[in-house]
């Protein structure tokens, strides 16, 4: 790469800061830009005026709409797994201007591992779960808040060792309250749970609906093994996956 103009971006919700690595130069040139595609794309061609440029950038939460739209323009344009960087022992100083110039000295070298750009299908997939894994936790949320009300007032489900059952869920809605505003507060509480569950079964009655056929093996390859998803996120995604049956 070392006779190809090299531009690596440090992107961002607001700003990205792009790092231009002439081949005659060893310290890249940095420039802040506004995040959206049109911008970038418009100094990526006043870049390419000396020939064609080859980009990277770290994956992160701004996602691949911006490889996409240099993919679509015929540029060369590779994502970069963040945890496969090399960094040195202690050192710990992050800014924009310092990672986007690093990430260009580093793509020169070859010492960048590039991830599998995921289909739109596949990210659409993706965002499904990470939205049913989100209504999940909201769920948790509004079960615990509803069962320390009840504790906070004695109120204690001992029939069966397993609570959100169904025989859980008929004491929740027998019990009566010796005060109007506490037995609004209980309602209030198990209206909040019964609409994240029904959020709960509509996201997940849309995933069997869109994606009936594939396998098991499939959606552990799409979610769960490819390099772009963190250790945590592959293992939240690998359980979501199970409690599929996948």
């Amino acid at each position: 790469m070392e006779s190809t103009p090299l531009i690596a971006f440090d992107q961002h919700a607001a700003t990205t800061v792009a790092a231009v690595l002439l081949p005659d130069q060893a310290t890249p040139a940095l420039h802040t830009l506004t995040s959206d595609s049109p911008t970038i794309l418009r100094f990526i061609d006043r870049v390419g005026r000396l020939g064609p440029v080859r980009c990277c950038y770290e994956a992160g939460p701004c996602g691949f709409e911006l490889q996409r739209a240099m993919t679509r323009r015929g540029i060369a344009c590779d994502v970069i797994a963040p945890a496969l960087i090399p960094r040195r022992p202690g050192d710990r100083i992050k800014t924009d201007r310092r990672d986007a110039g690093q990430l260009a000295v580093l793509y020169r070298a070859g010492a960048l591992t590039a991830i599998h750009i995921p289909s739109e299908q596949e990210e659409a997939a993706r965002d499904l779960l990470r939205c049913r894994e989100d209504i999940r936790a909201d769920l948790l949320r509004a079960r615990h808040r509803l069962s320390k009300f009840l504790l906070r007032h004695g109120r204690r489900f001992t029939a069966t060792k397993k609570a959100w059952s169904k025989r859980h869920d008929a004491w929740l809605r027998a019990e009566t309250w010796p005060l109007p505003v506490l037995d609004q507060t209980h309602r209030g509480y198990l209206r909040a749970v019964e609409e994240v569950l029904a959020r709960l079964r509509n996201i997940e009655a849309a995933y069997r609906a869109e994606y009936p056929h594939e396998s098991g093996r499939y959606w552990r390859e799409v979610f769960v093994h490819r390099e772009s998803a963190s250790a945590p996120e592959r293992v939240r995604l690998r359980r979501s996956l199970e409690n599929h049956g996948l």
